[in-house]
């Protein structure tokens, strides 16, 4: 379908976490472009709701360089931590914010890059937890910043 932005967060200091709130039901797509991760931590996501973060530790994501195991924790993972500081990842995600009785998903692919070369990504996370629509995404590096890049969100008609 046809996308329609929405908003655009462009990193130049370096912030803990990039939120996109207030979502209604439908479908988005988030578009982030050499988003700069500044410790060698991984990159990941966690829905919002009412601006609060959900937190929970049952988050389902598959995000892996090659192959990778699905796992469930208290996010999911949109770069994973492959020991390298100071990477770039640009990525496509598909946001999809249900009725009551479906839990958001998200999907999408992208590409890291750093010291260690460049490896391609695909990630997947939902929450079962989450009975009711969310209404936002919130992305963030673990134990440090996300130091520059941009980050879109477009609504996407069906």
């Amino acid at each position: 379908g046809a996308m329609e932005l929405i908003s655009t967060t462009t990193v130049s200091t370096a912030v803990s976490s990039v939120e996109f709130t207030g979502l209604s039901i439908g479908r988005y797509k988030i578009i982030g472009r050499l988003v700069l991760n500044a410790t060698s931590g991984q990159v990941n996501a966690k829905f919002t709701d009412g601006g609060a973060l959900v937190n929970t530790n049952n988050y389902t994501s598959r995000s892996y360089k090659g192959i990778g195991a699905y796992t469930t924790a208290g996010y999911f993972v949109l770069a994973p931590n492959y020991g390298t500081a100071n990477f770039e990842f640009s990525f496509e995600m598909i946001l999809d914010i249900y009725d009551v009785t479906k839990a958001p998903k998200a999907y999408g692919t992208g590409i890291q890059h750093g010291l260690g070369g460049i490896s391609d990504v695909t990630f997947a996370g939902w929450n079962p937890d989450v009975l009711t629509a969310s209404d936002g995404i919130n992305i963030h590096a673990t134990g440090g910043t996300i130091a520059s890049g941009s980050i879109s969100i477009y609504g996407v008609s069906s």
